[in-house]
């Protein structure tokens, strides 16, 4: 099991995280993987290497659809017993090598940092993003402090190229109590 660059345990400075590798599947060394969201899903099928945290870069052998997850397999790495020490590691694109993503779409580490507008007042800023491919949830960071959690693909909420635009929430997602 090699890389090119070595065992290095962060990514080279600016690339994009497309998810985190999780438990094994069978004894060829396949592996769950658990993307940020649907274009790092998409991408993966796209990509001929990654970076994977404590590897470096590993060459992609195989992605395959499994039930709502994705099976990848990487070359070298032809048993279960190889493929252990990779699960919880996060994997990283070289962003030259990502295809764009989708019509609507946008890579979910791209919004880290993005400020977040509630109907057009500044409301926080978006410090991560969590759930699952197609139900994603942006984690807010409030200046005041605390956090909120808002849904990323609800039909209120739309990112634009440099910001978080949330028109018009349903009640309850927005304290209405506080003053924006």
């Amino acid at each position: 099991m090699t890389s090119r660059s070595g065992a290095a345990e962060g990514p080279p400075e600016g690339y994009v995280l497309l998810g985190r590798l999780g438990k094994t599947f069978g004894l060829k060394g396949a592996l769950h993987f658990r993307s940020l969201g649907l274009p790092e899903s998409e991408a993966l099928f796209e990509l001929e290497e990654v970076f994977v945290t404590g590897l470096g870069v590993l060459a992609i052998a195989e992605v395959k659809p499994h039930g709502a997850s994705l099976l990848v397999s990487f070359e070298g790495i032809r048993r279960v017993e190889e493929a252990r020490p990779l699960v919880n590691a996060q994997v990283y694109a070289e962003p030259a090598s990502l295809p764009p993503p989708a019509e609507g779409g946008q890579y979910a580490d791209a919004l880290r940092g993005l400020p977040v507008l509630v109907d057009g007042r500044p409301f926080g800023t978006v410090a991560d993003l969590a759930g699952v491919a197609g139900a994603e949830l942006l984690t807010v960071e409030r200046p005041e402090g605390g956090e909120a959690l808002i849904p990323l693909r609800a039909p209120y909420v739309q990112v634009a190229r440099h910001e978080v635009l949330v028109e018009d929430p349903p009640p309850g997602l927005i304290d209405p109590n506080e003053q924006l």
